[in-house]
């Protein structure tokens, strides 16, 4: 079993809040690479994420599957030929996109898990997810003769 040295893998930078972020990835695994290629959507933890492998830095890469859906639930993709079979499995952990990999290679099994890129809410959503929480729904209108009614009752 071989362990993918994780200090060839750049971390991303963080995104614009509010903005989905294109994953551009490449994670070593062996003598390949992983390529992860996707928007992910920090304010509402989804994804749609293309997960390939590509073999040799002359060769095209080889799509492994898809990855979308919910970061909170986890998203993953199982894909496999002829010497090589394996999954890939994003997911929110630490509010941060982890992965989760589990390869075999030519008879070489690869086993990682690590964070990617942080991956915090955008202060407008987040606020917006407060007020849906914690606010009854009524009119602004109504809500602005509730807080006059508030103010004399404490006078």
């Amino acid at each position: 079993m071989s362990a993918t040295p994780i200090e060839h893998v750049k971390p991303e930078p963080t995104n614009k809040p509010g903005q989905p972020y294109k994953l551009k990835q490449n994670i070593p695994v062996g003598i390949s690479s992983l390529q992860l290629r996707g928007p992910i959507n920090p304010s509402f933890y989804d994804c749609d994420v293309t997960a390939s492998l590509r073999v040799l830095p002359l060769t095209p890469a080889i799509k492994l599957g898809n990855l979308k859906g919910n970061l909170q639930d986890g998203v993953t993709t199982n894909g496999g030929f002829a010497w090589m079979k394996g999954s890939v499995t994003l997911f929110r952990k630490e509010d941060k996109l982890w992965i989760r990999a589990n390869f075999v290679l030519r008879k070489s099994t690869h086993t990682f898990e690590f964070g990617i890129m942080p991956l915090s809410k955008s202060e407008e959503a987040a606020r917006s997810n407060e007020m849906e929480e914690t606010a009854p729904s009524q009119t602004p209108e109504e809500a602005a003769l509730n807080k006059k009614s508030e103010e004399k009752v404490t006078a």
